[in-house]
């Protein structure tokens, strides 16, 4: 992985909570934080920057998110259920 993941903007359909009038509810992909416990292990893809294809966002991955969360010392972001 080179640099900090991407992630990508377009889910597939059905993938992310919306509204009736099919606009994507951002409350909860703000609470979800890429956190693979919180989004029940639904598939998640990021591209790195520079890279050409997306990659499955596995547990390397958010291993590498959450440590940038402390190395900026804002990891009461990540634990925090808003």
């Amino acid at each position: 992985m080179t640099g900090a993941p991407r992630t990508g903007s377009a889910p597939a359909p059905g993938a992310a909570p919306t509204t009736r009038t099919n606009k994507i509810v951002k409350r909860t992909l703000v609470h979800q934080k890429w956190r693979r416990d919180r989004v029940a292990r639904d598939r998640v893809y990021v591209r790195g920057r520079g890279e050409a294809g997306f990659q499955e966002f596995d547990d390397a991955h958010e291993q590498t998110l959450r440590e940038s969360f402390v190395t900026n010392q804002r990891q009461q972001l990540w634990t925090s259920e808003r």
